[in-house]
């Protein structure tokens, strides 16, 4: 999310609803029991402190021709949905 502010706050605009800047952010709450406590995701989300856009490291699509054949299948609805996609 390059613009996460902006993103958040047309989407707020868009459902109709405050924009709150503050929440946004928030301190980071490690306890020490979860509802889940397996993966990387979830122990990513119980030291978080905020929207931010994850480091990622992907393989190329080509990589795989599942991935190949997964992207074909999906890249048609994906474009359909992004023409109503938010814009900050």
């Amino acid at each position: 999310m390059a613009d996460t502010p902006g993103l958040v706050a047309a989407w707020c605009r868009a459902v109709g609803i405050d924009f709150r800047p503050k929440a946004l952010e928030w301190e980071a709450e490690v306890r020490d029991y979860s509802w889940c406590d397996s993966g990387a995701w979830h122990d990513n989300l119980r030291t978080s402190t905020g929207l931010v856009a994850p480091d990622t490291d992907y393989l190329p699509v080509e990589a795989d021709q599942r991935m190949v054949d997964a992207y074909e299948a999906c890249l048609p609805h994906y474009e359909a949905m992004a023409v109503h996609r938010l814009r900050a």
